[in-house]
């Protein structure tokens, strides 16, 4: 996972697997990102190959707490099967999902 900060943007790229044995410190990294007030919070899911139950808690957390401190969470561009786990989950109907970074930092 890599964080890169511009003002109170946070673009944050997630690769591999996010399950439990890796969910520790993704979620840890987004609550101190949503705990800003203001903070778009941008995750690239373009490289992430798998999420399961724990990984989505952490993206659910984040996008209260976010919401919560007046910003948002947004989601990059998700590989099919991550897609698949979203929509059968129908948290593609909570979470914004953009084709690519630019149009994710982008005002709404």
């Amino acid at each position: 996972m890599e964080v890169a900060r511009q003002g109170q943007t946070a673009v944050v790229r997630v690769r591999g697997f996010a399950d439990m044995t890796e969910t520790g410190e993704f979620q840890d990294q987004l609550a101190n990102l949503a705990g800003q007030p203001k903070s778009l919070i941008v995750v690239d899911m373009s490289e992430l190959d798998f999420i399961n139950s724990s990984g989505l808690g952490a993206l659910i957390a984040c996008h209260r707490t976010a919401k919560e401190n007046g910003g948002e969470l947004r989601l990059v561009k998700p590989k099919p099967a991550v897609m698949n786990v979203l929509e059968i989950t129908r948290l593609n109907e909570l979470f914004h999902i953009c084709q690519n970074i630019e149009q994710a930092v982008k005002p709404a």
